[in-house]
């Protein structure tokens, strides 16, 4: 029996790079323990690897072309992906503690909404610039490589939303289901961005990075560190 070479080479791809979590989290794992130190980078870096390795053999099979990139400096866009970066936040702490209510029957909200971060005691600077590269790529995959592999393959414009959004919340997965639960509304708000601006990748990238930085500088123990020097200089 002949099979379409092109279409199962498309499908292949696509199946890359809709669970490229698989990989880094291996690799992530392999690292946490040649290091033996417990870093945000640390995290990240397989991450990095496998999401990278992965668009690359996407764009070397030219499943994924160059040209859907596409970077514009949008006034409006910016703004917007500013405000939606904090929203974002803000809709996924509440998505946490309703379901927190739901499954426990109690109030609870003291919530960490990015345990890797919340649970990391110093921020160095490779931890801030991995932070950017995972992001970037993330938005890449999802957004970029994902969206316009399926409207090649001519699905309808609600599939495509439904696919992007459940696609970026299954490679949060390993972090539990109530992560995978909130990353949908997170990832909505990314993949209406992108399409609302006309494919201009820079703009969920924005909002991505203010929700990620912004979760960075909450965290506890960097606050306290910071409320602490504030003092010694007073």
């Amino acid at each position: 029996m002949a099979y379409p070479i092109q279409s199962l080479k498309t499908a292949m791809v696509l199946a890359m790079l809709c669970l490229p979590i698989g990989l880094g989290v291996n690799v992530s794992y392999f690292l946490s323990g040649a290091i033996k130190r417990k870093k945000i980078s640390t995290s990240y870096l397989g991450l990095i690897i496998s999401y990278s390795t992965i668009l690359t053999v996407a764009i070397l099979t030219r499943i994924v072309h160059l040209e859907w990139v596409r970077i514009r400096l949008d006034v409006l866009g910016i703004l917007t992906a500013i405000v939606l970066g904090i929203v974002c936040i803000c809709i996924e702490y509440l998505a946490g503690v309703l379901l927190t209510l739901f499954f426990t029957r109690q109030w609870v909200f003291k919530l960490s909404v990015h345990s890797v971060y919340s649970d990391t005691q110093k921020v160095e600077m490779w931890d801030v610039v991995f932070i950017g590269v995972f992001v970037i790529l993330e938005e890449l995959v999802f957004r970029t490589a994902v969206i316009n592999i399926l409207f090649g393959l001519e699905f309808p414009t609600v599939a495509i939303v439904v696919i992007a959004i459940s696609v970026f919340a299954l490679n949060h997965v390993q972090w539990g289901l109530f992560v995978l639960i909130q990353k949908m509304f997170s990832g909505c708000v990314f993949v209406l961005l992108y399409l609302l601006f006309d494919y201009n990748i820079l703009i969920p990238v924005i909002a991505h990075c203010v929700q990620n930085y912004t979760l960075l500088w909450l965290r506890k123990p960097e606050r306290a560190e910071i409320l602490g020097r504030r003092r010694k200089n007073e």
